[in-house]
């Protein structure tokens, strides 16, 4: 095999012979589940560790840490406690990824190395940018199949050594495959441990000498986990290098010790005090003979020197004391926080704490009652955080006070902060130029870009003696233009717009954290953005901005990744407008108007309904609010309730307004700045109707009706049939028509003209040709304009283009569609059909002109006229569509007369159609593209229209809402005089605009910012307010937030709530875990002590039996005075003539021998028919072994319970025995099932009322009453109940028979419904039931093989207002139902009266 030439970045490392290393790469771990990839080298153990660090960040392209965790301990394998075990992993990796950490340790597969190598498995978050580095540093000599990882071993550097896991040889050890990088240190020895050691101090060293990327010194932190002498001696180095030490108590070794001894004083620290505590962790044999005497000495020593300096010590133990830590990452960074030297002062520890991103860390040690820092201090911090995206400081900082003052020279450094950061600001560098410089002009027109081109710029322009303008590639007098950089551009060109309006001057006052705000949109910053939401004043209209620029930057993210991202961030502003608005508008509606209306300095003299409009989201302008507002705005000031035949008769009879048309109060300002409500004048209310949209709507609507109707006029009746003469002049009404257009032409240029969101003319022209209307009357104008010119030279192409005129001011006429709920939304319909209508034509023009040129070429091959050739490649296959096939022409047989042609050169040119040729093709083609054309494409074109209107139609209501602002907004501002009379608007606005031009001064030098606060005209679109009124909203606002954050904080913190939940499931299962592994200790005991327990009862009930015995001198004692069955010894058997078999009382237990008993058999015929609630009948023991009935278990087959109340009962002869003893009867008599027959009571109550509403007392104790049904089997009085049926559960069993026995309905004094009567119950019988009795149920029915048991659950109607109103009637299965008084001496069937006695007992009632 050929040698490999080595890579020139890893020339300086070489081995102890002096040659370079020959074992570096990539290593593949093989022979496991799953295949990982590591980086390795091959060093000499004196190898510069310069040289090592050099080769890791050019080859290994690793960042310097910020940390370095040193794990030493045991080498060989050991077992922590589970819950250390995953507590430490997991606090391992949080503490590397938190902080940007390498962890370092021995890297083989054995040990602590172990543990790491699994942490980092488990619980590392990999991504492209980030990866925990989980540094390997082992002896070259030891490792298992080493020579696999020599570059001779494969054919190429880039080739991975495949590394094979298996049991290592004796003396050796394999790698773990979980660290992510190996440096193998060869000091030439073979199967030696350790020899790694020397070499991995220097390299730690090392490293803490450099600098991190953060700026901050690379610490460092020895983490002892179990371990030997070697651990304790590596913690005395540590600590007497200044090094903290974090020491995981409890994982045994030498760290369960140290932990112990740490609260120890050093006088109290003796050799015989460690031998002991070797002994307890099995480091040492307990024959003290093997220990040497210096060895125990010396450990003992260096144990009294570490505890000297415990400062340095920090421990952590999963059951914490008040002096250790219960979390490993808080532990680490702990230690180095209170003993590092360089961490003394607290600028320096709040350094380190942003580095390693631990606000938590800073909050609990550096920002406590003691911490002082200047404003300066504090402020500087705060911008590093959130230039590092620290989101959390940037929250901690705003919580302890920091100055959220910024001038605008801080916030452009900020900007420039970001765009020098190469690992952040991506974003931001997309959307803007590549210039030398960043400022404010690029700020400007970014926003501008984002928020509309309705916002006014409100950030400083460079001064006259500031350079940083020249980025632009623009000087001040406008003069040496250079050219300006190749831009990389992100959807926008930044440097189009040159009129960016703003301030001129340097470093005002700034909205400091409105404009960080913004920084945080343009990066997508969300949870950064979201904390400094919270504290601007005006929470709302930053809400709507963030969403307006979220959209705008999602629209051009070429990035899938960066889109998703954007998505969420926009979902979540979205969410939080909706809230704010619904929160608002529930307040004050008149308010939140205002909130709508008002224009916003700070986001460029724009309004919160501007923006939300642009952003052309359907949800937040369809909220209430905004309706509302537009409603407001609609009827021009008119009541809302105003009936629309009542605005027609007050447009026909303009002195009927005062009259007949209530109008809203005007509100004006007293004088102290209160808003007050006054009444309107009799001609403002003239003036406000016919100025209302709602009354422009109208009489323009007609207008535009009589303006069609002219121009059907003048096309059918008024223009000329043949080109007219020189002389020729044009009717009235084409003169009429000629004017109306005409003023129609001075309407757009009017709508141009009041563009105010841009000066520049192309912006408006542009603004007003993206409405889609507008675009039909530019259509329309430039039709009419072409005909009626065409008129004096060719009347028929000006008929053409006068007609076509016509149809788009037709189809303009359905722009009046969108005030209508149901109209509106089709006509968007409409046009979306249209737009999949365009798509699908270039589909079907690839199957048209496909088989269009294959026909024409066929049927006509020799035809060379191209004019020709084009309308029948086009023409006839595009009538085939709709059924026009020209058989006759592809189906051409000259014999027939049906189609008329000539093959005649003479006369084709003199326009006879040419003869085609026969072709057997052309049919089977033509066939085949009806096929396509007709059956897919149509279908195919259906089904877009069907998918179309199916996204619209859910939405329709929403579209309607959208569309009928734009239909408000354009008609607010159309001059109140409806076409053709607006020519006197118009004329009456030229004069006012000549006017001011000519009364302007010389004298106009105004600053800036006065010039902005002029531009503002206030309307019901956009109204300005003073300082005052801002305060007085931002104040109530600033409320309605408040109390939406208070409502929504369960649904904002459901991720963490989650995740405290899951760290306690965790806690609550290790502890689980602990007691099942104590409970499976004793399942044998337990198992040992049941069968002893039942061995002893049947010893006691012999014993009694014997004392009994001889006590009466009789061979027949009493058992016991336990109670026994007595209703299930009587006779006759119910709806039987069959008599029991008399058992005396001291018979009936199954214990006292009586071999006399030979009880008769009975089983009723209804049972024995099998019906479903009924087993198969078992007629000897035989039979019974191959039914196999599964006794005392649930049968599953059947979905029966066979277990009893009672414990296990006995199988005799495969039948099952009753465990309260003889009954007299054998078989199963009335009951369905062998063994235990389940059933269910449920025992209704309520306390029995006078007539003054109060309990009746007997005895000092309250009198219950209870329903009680009477049963129609036998007549006696009863609780309601039924057996269960298989697979019910006994509460559905209890709900059942109660409403099947009990009809329950309203009573005449009852208010309620039969349904809420009805629910009330039920909820009862759902809720409140409380169990009474579970067991053997002594009934008539009993048998020895079949049995009654039952569970009794008590529903009691505390204070009687569930049944007060409820009348009782007896349901299917009862004759009569009753509430009946609780008492003794009641009458009641089996063993009711016992349960009634004890609903009493628990009710301390009466009985």
């Amino acid at each position: 095999m050929t040698s490999l030439a080595p890579l020139p970045a890893i020339s300086d490392i070489r081995l102890l012979s002096g040659d370079v290393t020959n074992a570096y790469g990539n290593i593949e771990f093989i022979g496991g589940r799953e295949e990982y990839t590591s980086k390795y080298i091959r060093i000499g153990s004196q190898t510069d560790p310069e040289h090592v660090i050099r080769f890791m960040r050019d080859v290994w392209k690793l960042k310097i840490p910020n940390l370095i965790i040193s794990v030493t301990g045991g080498a060989a394998n050991f077992n922590m406690k589970s819950n250390l075990t995953k507590t430490f992993r997991k606090s391992l990796i949080k503490a590397a990824e938190s902080t940007g950490s390498w962890i370092v340790s021995g890297g083989t597969h054995s040990g602590v190395m172990l543990h790491v190598g699994k942490a980092v498995k488990e619980y590392a978050h990999v991504t492209e940018s980030q990866q925990v580095v989980a540094l390997g540093v082992a002896t070259w000599g030891v490792i298992h199949n080493r020579e696999q990882l020599l570059n001779e071993s494969r054919q190429s550097i880039s080739q991975n050594a495949l590394y094979q896991l298996e049991k290592p040889a004796a003396g050796l050890t394999t790698l773990d495959k979980n660290h992510s990088h190996f440096i193998l240190v060869d000091d030439g020895s073979e199967k030696s441990f350790g020899k790694e050691i020397e070499f991995r101090a220097r390299l730690e060293a090392h490293i803490a000498q450099q600098t991190s990327i953060n700026g901050v010194r690379v610490l460092n932190v020895c983490l002892i986990v179990q371990g030997g002498p070697n651990s304790l001696k590596t913690a005395y180095s540590a600590l007497k290098e200044d090094i903290p030490v974090v020491v995981v108590g409890g994982s045994g070794g030498w760290a369960s010790i140290l932990s112990t001894v740490y609260h120890k004083s050093h006088t109290d620290i003796t050799e015989v005090l460690i031998h002991d505590l070797l002994e307890e962790q099995g480091i040492l044999p307990r024959h003290p003979i093997v220990i040497r005497p210096q060895d125990l000495s010396y450990w003992t020593n260096m144990t009294r020197e570490c505890v000297l300096m415990k400062r340095k010590i920090t421990i952590f133990e999963t059951d914490a004391t008040d002096d250790s830590v219960r979390d490993l990452d808080v532990a680490i960074l702990q230690s180095i926080l209170t003993n590092n030297s360089n961490t003394d002062m607290a600028e320096e520890q709040l350094k380190l704490c942003l580095a390693w991103n631990r606000s938590d860390i800073a909050r609990d040690y550096i920002f406590n009652d003691e911490s002082c820092f200047s404003e300066h201090v504090l402020k500087t911090f705060f911008i590093e955080a959130f230039v590092q995206n620290r989101h959390e400081f940037v929250g901690l900082f705003l919580e302890f006070g920091v100055s959220r003052a910024l001038n605008y020279d801080e916030i452009l450094d900020i900007y420039r902060q970001i765009l020098d950061d190469e690992s952040g600001g991506n974003l931001l560098r997309k959307m803007t130029s590549q210039h030398t410089t960043f400022d404010y002009v690029h700020v400007s027109r970014l926003a501008r870009r984002l928020l509309g081109p309705s916002f006014i710029s409100c950030y400083p322009l460079p001064s006259a003696r500031s350079r940083s303008y020249q980025m632009s590639g623009v000087n001040e007098n406008n003069s040496n233009k250079s050219p300006r950089p190749q831009q990389r551009q992100f959807g926008w060109n930044l440097q189009q717009n040159s009129s960016v309006r703003g301030r001129v001057g340097g470093a005002d006052e700034a909205d400091g954290m409105k404009e960080l705000f913004f920084i945080c949109l343009l990066l997508n910053w969300n949870d950064m953005s979201l904390i400094l939401w919270r504290i601007l004043s005006d929470p709302l209209s930053a809400s709507i901005a963030a969403f307006r620029v979220l959209k705008s930057i999602s629209k051009s993210s070429p990035v899938k990744e960066e889109e998703e991202a954007l998505q969420l961030h926009l979902e979540e502003y979205r969410r939080l407008t909706i809230g704010l608005l619904d929160e608002c508008y529930g307040n004050d509606k008149h308010k939140t108007c205002k909130l709508l209306t008002r224009c916003l300095p700070r986001w460029g003299e724009l309004t919160c309904l501007r923006m939300m409009v642009d952003a052309h989201d359907m949800d937040l302008v369809a909220h209430p609010a905004v309706q509302y507002l537009l409603n407001d705005i609609w009827m021009g000031g008119m009541d809302k309730d105003t009936g629309m035949w009542t605005v027609v008769a007050a447009c026909v009879f303009p002195a009927l307004v005062p009259c007949m048309i209530q109008f809203d109060p005007i509100m004006r300002k007293s004088e102290d700045g209160e808003e007050v409500a006054g009444e309107r004048g009799f001609f403002d209310k003239i003036f406000n109707f016919y100025n209302s949209p709602v009354v422009g709507f109208g009489l323009n609507t007609i207008s535009y009706l009589l303006f069609l109707l002219l121009f059907a006029i003048v096309l059918l009746f008024n223009l000329p049939t043949t080109t007219p003469t020189s002389g020729t002049s044009l009717s009235a009404a084409e003169i009429s028509l000629v004017i109306w257009i005409s003023i129609l032409l001075a309407d757009e240029i009017n709508e141009i003209a009041k563009k105010k969101r841009n000066k520049e003319i192309l912006k408006r022209l542009r603004l007003w040709i993206n409405n889609n209307w507008n675009k039909l009357d530019l259509i329309g104008m430039t039709l009419y304009i072409a005909g009626f010119v065409l008129r004096f030279y060719s009347i028929e192409s000006s008929r053409i283009l006068l007609c076509l005129a016509f149809i788009a001011y037709s189809i303009r006429l359905l722009h009046i569609f969108a005030i209508h709920r149901t109209l509106g939304p089709k006509v968007i319909m409409v046009g979306k059909m249209i737009r999949d209508l365009v798509f699908f034509m270039f589909i079907l023009l690839v199957f048209l002109v496909a088989y269009g040129v294959v026909r024409q070429s066929l049927l006509y091959p020799d035809e060379k006229r191209i004019g020709h050739a084009i309308i029948g490649v086009l023409n006839k296959p595009y009538w085939n569509i709709y059924g026009e096939l020209f058989l006759e022409e592809i189906n051409y047989n000259p014999t027939e007369d049906e189609f008329t042609c000539s093959n005649d050169e003479g006369e084709i040119s003199a326009g006879y159609q040419p003869c085609p040729q026969q072709q057997a093709a052309v049919p089977v083609l033509s066939a085949l593209y009806l096929l396509f054309a007709n059956v897919l494409l149509l279908n195919l074109l259906i089904a877009m229209f069907t998918y179309s209107f199916d996204n619209l139609i859910e939405n329709s209501d929403k579209i309607w809402k959208l569309q009928l602002y734009e239909l408000i907004e354009e008609y607010y501002y159309k001059p109140p005089l409806f076409t053709p009379l607006s020519i006197f608007s118009h004329i009456y606005t030229l004069a006012t605009y000549m006017t001011s031009l000519c009364s302007k001064t010389s004298n106009t030098t105004t600053t800036s910012d006065n010039q902005v606060a002029g531009s503002v005209k206030d309307d019901d679109f956009k109204r300005s307010s003073g300082n005052a009124e801002r305060l007085r909203l931002n104040v109530w606002l600033r409320w309605c937030v408040d109390a939406y954050l208070l409502t929504s904080h369960d649904r904002d913190d459901v991720e963490t709530n989650v995740s405290k939940i899951n760290d306690r499931i965790d806690a609550v299962m290790l502890s689980l875990e602990g007691v099942a592994r104590h409970l499976s200790s004793q399942k044998k005991m337990k198992r040992r002590v049941k069968s002893l327990e039942k061995k002893l009862v049947n010893s006691a009930e012999a014993l009694d039996w014997i004392m009994s015995a001889l006590k009466d001198n009789s061979t027949f004692p009493k058992t016991s005075n336990k109670p026994v069955h007595i209703k299930a010894r009587s006779s006759p058997y119910p709806h039987s003539s069959t008599n029991r078999f008399d058992v005396p009382q001291h018979l009936v237990s199954w214990t006292v021998p009586w071999p006399d008993y030979s009880p008769p058999h009975h089983t009723d015929r209804i049972v024995l028919n099998q019906p479903p609630w009924a087993d198969v009948e078992v007629s000897n023991q035989l039979q019974a072994t191959q039914i196999n009935i599964s006794y005392n278990s649930f049968d599953n087959k059947n979905l029966i319970d066979r277990t009893s109340h009672m414990g296990k009962y006995d199988i005799v002869d495969g039948f099952p025995r009753n465990p309260c003893g003889r009954t007299g009867l054998s078989g199963r008599g009335l009951l369905g099932r062998y063994g235990p027959n389940h059933a269910a009571d449920p025992i209704v109550t309520r306390f029995e009322r006078d007539e003054n509403n109060q309990i009746v007392v007997v005895d000092d104790k309250a009198v219950l009453q209870f329903v009680a049904v009477c049963r129609h089997d036998t007549g006696d009085w009863a609780i309601p109940g039924g057996m269960v049926d298989p697979g019910e559960s006994v509460s559905k069993t209890l709900k059942r028979e109660f409403v099947e026995e009990v009809e329950i309905s309203r009573s005449a004094s009852s208010e309620d419904s039969n349904e809420q009567i009805l629910g009330r119950v039920e909820e009862l019988l759902k809720f409140g039931g409380v169990e009474i009795f579970r067991g053997y149920c002594d009934d008539f029915r009993n048998t020895d093989q079949a049995w009654i048991e039952t569970i009794v659950m008590n529903f009691h109607d505390n204070d009687g207002s569930i049944f007060k109103h409820v009348r009782l009637k007896p349901g299917d299965e009862a004759s009569g139902v009753k509430w009946q008084k609780v008492d003794r001496n009641l009458q009641l069937f089996a063993s009711h009266s016992k349960y009634l006695k004890m609903v009493a007992e628990r009710h301390n009632a009466y009985f």
